[in-house]
């Protein structure tokens, strides 16, 4: 097994793992809501399995908005419904938000370059 491993998430999946509150462990021991437990993610599985034929379908990972980014716009749409109420957002909204965070993170994605 090679360093190259990318976790995809996705999810609630951090770095391979999934924190879980609620069922059994693999080794059957109920999960104690209060600590959790965490679980591998499925991405983790595949690549200790070799499984290489899953890997093009992480390869976008990391390339695009973070957490960091959404965090930023949940702030942003929270902050614009304080001031005009429940009113839905139209596609020049949406678009203008991205404009700014792509603004602010020094850059669009790629998916997102024109």
């Amino acid at each position: 097994m090679n360093n190259n491993f990318v976790p995809c998430e996705q999810n609630g999946c951090s770095g391979g793992w999934i924190k879980v509150f609620s069922g059994q462990t693999e080794g059957g021991r109920l999960v104690d809501e209060n600590t959790g437990a965490a679980k591998p993610c499925q991405c983790l599985l595949d690549y200790r399995a070799g499984n290489v034929s899953l890997r093009p379908a992480y390869s976008r990972f990391g390339k695009g908005y973070n957490d960091r980014d959404m965090l930023w716009l949940y702030h942003r749409l929270t902050l614009r419904k304080k001031l005009v109420g429940n009113q839905p957002l139209t596609k020049a909204d949406y678009e203008s938000l991205l404009d700014e965070l792509d603004a602010r993170r020094g850059g669009p994605p790629e998916w997102r370059q024109s």
